[in-house]
């Protein structure tokens, strides 16, 4: 979520060390009777399972309020408790990097990178300034650990290799549908290798568009 200055204007974040005689959900309830804005539950001891149940306990309670809830460097944690953001630390500043080295949206991220491939490029060697570089590497390892390896994601590659897998198998068997690149690719290297480079070369939200397109029915109404 972007947080608006209200949002910001008393930011608290919980620490077991500090407690005293109330539990931590005491404290968080009376921060938030104080007039906080916005609540960081950060536990640094806590496996992950107790972690999540302390976190969806804490985020019921900032909903009563009308306060959002962050939790610290844990993506599965924040995901799973439905928590409005999660918070990273000067160590990971992997999304700061990306934004200011090479853009917030997709396009003009790959657009940055392009441009500067183009302009360090020679000699036969595709080359990065070492900023981009840089930005590139962290991003990639922000992306890794948070997104590829994540649980969440993973539990979900089932889902996505039986969608991909349906419109390459239906595409290989109606290669006239193809655009005309890809059944020129189809003549010369076979319709697999055609409606691979077609299938890699979409992205998510088009691939489920394509998938909803060719399997899903359309809804409609008798009048």
């Amino acid at each position: 979520m972007k947080c608006d200055k209200h949002t910001m204007l008393l930011y608290a974040v919980t620490d077991r060390a500090w407690v005293g005689e109330q539990t931590l959900y005491q404290q968080v309830e009376s921060a938030l009777k104080g007039g906080a804005t916005c609540v960081q539950l950060r536990e640094k001891q806590l496996g992950d399972a107790d972690f999540l149940q302390e976190a969806i306990q804490i985020h019921a309670l900032c909903q009563q309020y009308g306060v959002p809830l962050f939790i610290n460097d844990n993506v599965d944690v924040a995901v799973k408790c439905h928590a409005e953001g999660i918070h990273v630390g000067q160590s990971d500043m992997a999304a700061a990097k990306v934004r200011e080295r090479v853009g917030e949206r997709n396009s003009v991220r790959i657009n940055s990178i392009l441009t500067d491939i183009i302009a360090h490029s020679g000699d036969g060697a595709l080359k990065m300034s070492p900023e981009m570089q840089e930005a590139v590497d962290v991003f990639t390892d922000f992306m890794y650990q948070g997104v590829y390896y994540n649980p969440i994601a993973k539990g979900e590659e089932r889902k996505v290799q039986n969608i991909l897998g349906s419109i390459w198998e239906y595409y290989v068997n109606h290669i006239d549908e193809l655009p005309v690149v890809y059944q020129s690719i189809a003549d010369d290297e076979g319709p697999q290798r055609a409606v691979c480079d077609y299938v890699s070369g979409m992205t998510d939200s088009y691939a489920l568009e394509v998938y909803s397109e060719l399997f899903i029915p359309a809804a409609w109404t008798i009048k």
